[in-house]
C-alpha cells in the first residue's frame, strides 16, 4: 500500500489492518464516520495517501495512539458530512492501538515462558525488563482514558447545569427555535402539498376539457358527414328521376338540409367540410369540379327538368328564388 515497512518490534503493525481503513460492509475503503441515521458506517469513498498512515506506522502503537498524526488522519478519512465525528473515530483508533498493543504484548510474553527464563549477563541489556513495561503503560493508558471519560462527562453535566440555571430566557429560547423549525417544516410541507393538489387539479381539468373537444369534434364530424352523405343521396335521387319533391326534400346545401338556414356563409362551410375535398390529394382539382358539378345541379333550367317539372307539390315561384339566390352565391365562390 506504499506505507512505511519498519523491522523493529514497534513498526510491525498495519495501520490500513488495526484501524479499518477498509469498510468491512463494502469491502473497499470508506469514510470512518458513523451514518446515524442508518446505523452504520458512512459509504462514502475516501482517498487516503500514504504519508500519514506511514507516519503513523513508523511508531509502537501506544505512541501512535497519542500521536498528533492520528487527529491529521482522521480528519483525511472523514468526508464532509461527518467531519464533526473526529473526536470519536480517535478514541475508537485509539481503543484499537490499546488492544493491538495487548495482543502483541500477550503474544511476546508468551514466546518467553516457553523459552525458560534468560540469565542475565553483564554488558547485555535484558529484553524482559523492556516487555514488563508494556502491561504498565497499558495500564496507565486506560486510566488515562477513563479519566478523560469521567472528565467528559463532569464537564457535559456542567455546561448543562449551568445553561440550566442561568434564567429562563436561554431555556426558553431553544425549544422557541425548535417550535419555530418544527412549525416552519409543517407549513412547507402542507405549502407543499397544496401545490401539487393544484397541479393534479390543472392536469385532470385540462384532461377533462381535452377529452370533452375532442368529443365535440368527432360529434360534430359524424353530424356534417351524415349532412353530406343525405345531400348526395338526395341529389342522386334527383338525378335519377325521381322528380315531384316536397319542400322538405329538396337537398339544399347546409349542415340541417333545410332551405331556412341557406347563406352564403352556410353554404361555403357546408362544401368546405365535404368528404370529397378533405380527402382528395389534390383538393385544387376537386375543388374545380365540385363547384362544376354543382353549378350544372343548381342552374334554373336544369333544376326544373330535374325536378320532373312538377309544381303540385313545390310552389314553383318560390323555389326558383332561392335557387337564384343560392345560384349567386355559389358564383361568388366560384370567382
Amino acid at each position: 500500500m506504499g506505507y512505511y515497512q519498519g523491522t523493529t518490534p514497534g513498526q510491525s503493525w498495519d495501520p490500513r489492518s488495526v484501524l479499518q481503513f477498509d469498510n468491512p460492509q463494502v469491502g473497499y475503503q470508506t469514510c470512518f464516520g458513523t451514518a446515524i441515521t442508518y446505523g452504520r458506517r458512512c459509504r462514502r469513498q475516501v482517498s487516503i495517501g500514504p504519508f500519514i498512515p506511514a507516519k503513523l506506522q513508523a511508531q509502537e502503537p501506544l505512541k501512535a495512539a497519542k500521536s498528533s498524526w492520528l487527529n491529521a488522519l482522521a480528519l483525511d478519512g472523514l468526508c464532509w458530512q461527518h467531519v464533526h465525528q473526529v473526536d470519536d473515530v480517535i478514541a475508537r483508533w485509539r481503543h484499537a492501538l490499546h488492544k493491538f498493543a495487548e495482543t502483541q504484548s500477550a503474544g511476546t510474553k508468551s514466546s518467553s515462558k516457553g523459552h525458560g527464563p534468560k540469565p542475565s549477563t553483564a554488558g547485555s541489556r535484558p529484553t524482559p525488563k523492556t516487555e514488563q513495561r508494556h502491561p504498565d503503560v497499558d495500564d496507565i493508558m486506560e486510566q488515562i482514558r477513563r479519566l478523560r471519560e469521567e472528565l467528559e462527562k463532569l464537564l457535559s453535566e456542567q455546561k448543562s447545569s449551568s445553561s440550566y440555571s442561568s434564567g429562563p430566557k436561554p431555556s426558553a429560547q431553544q425549544p422557541q427555535q425548535q417550535d419555530h423549525a418544527e412549525e416552519q417544516r409543517r407549513r412547507e410541507e402542507s405549502e407543499e402539498k397544496a401545490r401539487e393538489a393544484r397541479k393534479r387539479e390543472d392536469s385532470e381539468r385540462a384532461e377533462r376539457a381535452r377529452a370533452k373537444r375532442q368529443k365535440e369534434k368527432e360529434r360534430e364530424e359524424r353530424e356534417w358527414s351524415d349532412a353530406c352523405a343525405r345531400y348526395e343521396d338526395r341529389w342522386s335521387n334527383i338525378e335519377a328521376g325521381g322528380g315531384g319533391l316536397a319542400s322538405s326534400q329538396i337537398p339544399w346545401p347546409t349542415k340541417s338540409g333545410k332551405g331556412t338556414t341557406v347563406d352564403e356563409r352556410a353554404v361555403r362551410e357546408f362544401f368546405r367540410r365535404m368528404p370529397s375535398l378533405l380527402l382528395s390529394d389534390e383538393p385544387g382539382e376537386e375543388r374545380f369540379r365540385v363547384i362544376s358539378r354543382e353549378t350544372k345541379r343548381w342552374h334554373p333550367d336544369k333544376l326544373q327538368v330535374g325536378l320532373g317539372g312538377k309544381s303540385s307539390t313545390v310552389n314553383t315561384k318560390t323555389t326558383l328564388m332561392w335557387f337564384r339566390s343560392w345560384f349567386s352565391c355559389f358564383g361568388k365562390m366560384q370567382r
